[in-house]
């Protein structure tokens, strides 16, 4: 009985510690990765290209334009990834998993 409570009872502790994403295997605790969101970088260059910094492979990012359409849909393939826009100048907003960004097309 010991040993079924003592990881629910590290899993109880370490979410109240806000570390919510946790994966539990036998006795020990493992995190998981997780991507904070103020570590994502979208670096736009004068080419129309976005490089995309520090996410999730299989992560979707997603270009809307100013009004709410969307106009683009990427699957990113790697953590750090460049991605050609072809769109014309304008204000537009990437968004990578729940990180959202606005980008300016020159």
């Amino acid at each position: 009985m010991k040993n079924m409570l003592f990881p629910l009872l590290v899993l109880f502790c370490v979410s109240l510690l806000g570390m919510t994403s946790m994966a539990v295997r036998g006795e020990e605790v493992i995190p998981k990765q997780v991507v904070v969101p103020d570590s994502v970088k979208l670096i736009v260059s004068d080419d129309n290209k976005v490089r995309v910094e520090n996410v999730l492979p299989g992560t979707v990012m997603e270009v809307f334009s100013c009004i709410g359409i969307k106009v683009a849909s990427f699957s990113v393939h790697s953590s750090d990834t460049i991605i050609r826009l072809s769109l014309p100048r304008g204000y537009y907003f990437c968004r990578v998993g729940p990180f959202v960004r606005k980008i300016v097309i020159l």
